[in-house]
């Protein structure tokens, strides 16, 4: 089970090449009660979860967040590339286990230049690409926590604990294919839960717990790693604009009891 889960953090960091256009996928984003902070706009989410004492992993993505008709918010992740310096450090940080968080000139940059990145359609497994296949988003606020959350272990309950709402996030991938003879094993889900604790108009901070759900031959191999999360804002709801194209996507209802 060692080799495995080397493996999987080798696949982790960074999962042959997958020629085309990435398939579409689908998005839902759920809300369970008043959230009380406007999102609106465009963000880098820094996600650290630690794996081993002062060993951390490092998941940058871009979200969208506007508004629907009914006034709640939507998420949308863009899939696409980070700029090269930023991706090499990230890449830098995995192999070594180390912190990373983005420069100043690197988050100047990207409220600059967010909107023109280029789509991540070529995967590859071994620099650490997903396939989405569904993203499933769902904002909670906290009297609502014994409801959504029915089960909290104690990772999740130290996550959850002093936030003024939280976010889970399930991504579910598609199986990319492997090079010949290769020992990374790829994901199927990753489920991650963020617990907002410190606010600002560009900056959010808190507590976060990373579930993943790995394929392997005989079982799922499942990890959960907690650490902390950044979330910086590049771009307001105005700024943001229409540079980002309008996706199908269904919304799940609210979930009650």
């Amino acid at each position: 089970m060692k080799t495995k889960l080397g493996a999987l953090l080798v696949g982790l960091a960074a999962v042959p090449a997958l020629a085309g256009a990435t398939p579409a996928y689908d998005e839902t984003t759920t809300v369970a009660g008043k959230i009380p902070i406007d999102l609106r706009g465009v963000w880098l989410l820094v996600a650290q979860p630690e794996v081993a004492k002062d060993k951390f992993k490092t998941f940058p993505e871009l979200l969208v967040i506007s508004q629907q008709k009914d006034g709640q918010p939507s998420f949308h992740l863009l899939d696409v590339r980070l700029p090269a310096d930023m991706a090499a450090q990230v890449k830098a940080a995995n192999d070594s286990l180390a912190s990373w968080a983005p420069s100043d000139e690197q988050l100047a940059a990207l409220r600059r230049g967010w909107s023109k990145l280029p789509p991540a359609t070529d995967k590859d497994v071994m620099a650490g690409d997903h396939a989405y296949a569904r993203i499933d988003y769902r904002l909670t606020a906290p009297e609502r926590y014994p409801e959504v959350f029915a089960r909290q272990d104690k990772l999740l309950k130290s996550v959850l604990s002093e936030s003024t709402f939280s976010l889970q996030v399930v991504e579910q991938y598609r199986a990319l294919p492997l090079p010949a003879d290769s020992n990374v094993t790829q994901l199927a889900r990753r489920t991650s839960v963020y617990g907002f604790r410190n606010a600002s108009d560009h900056v959010l901070e808190g507590a976060q717990v990373t579930g993943f759900l790995a394929a392997l031959p005989f079982a799922p191999l499942p990890l959960s790693w907690s650490g902390k999360f950044t979330m910086y804002r590049l771009a307001s709801a105005k700024e943001a604009g229409g540079a980002v194209p309008k996706r199908p996507s269904a919304k799940a209802p609210e979930h009650k009891h």
